[in-house]
């Protein structure tokens, strides 16, 4: 399964792609590509919270944690924040549809 997704973050669009290749690790498709190990946990009625941990030679690890606001069965908003191994917080924002 892929999730499209169209990220905001100061004032700067992102179209990234993440794409499950089992029930706990998939790959980032966005300015690079990463693989990443995830749990994924319905909180609500129309919310998930996925949690991922990946490693780049670059950036170093990212501990991700996003919320999945669902409008639909397949799209709704998306919320999260990326903190980096070096002390870099990114807090995101958008929509996602799931393909």
């Amino acid at each position: 399964m892929a999730t499209s997704i169209q990220m905001f973050e100061g004032g700067y669009s992102e179209s990234i792609d993440l794409v499950f290749s089992n029930a706990s690790s998939g790959t980032y498709y966005g300015n690079l590509t990463l693989p990443f190990n995830y749990t994924y946990l319905k909180v609500g009625p129309r919310e998930g919270r996925l949690n991922a941990i990946a490693n780049d030679t670059i950036y170093g690890s990212v501990n991700v944690s996003y919320i999945f606001y669902f409008e639909t069965a397949s799209s709704g908003y998306i919320a999260g924040t990326e903190q980096f191994s070096n002390g870099v917080v990114e807090y995101q924002w958008g929509t996602f549809s799931l393909n």
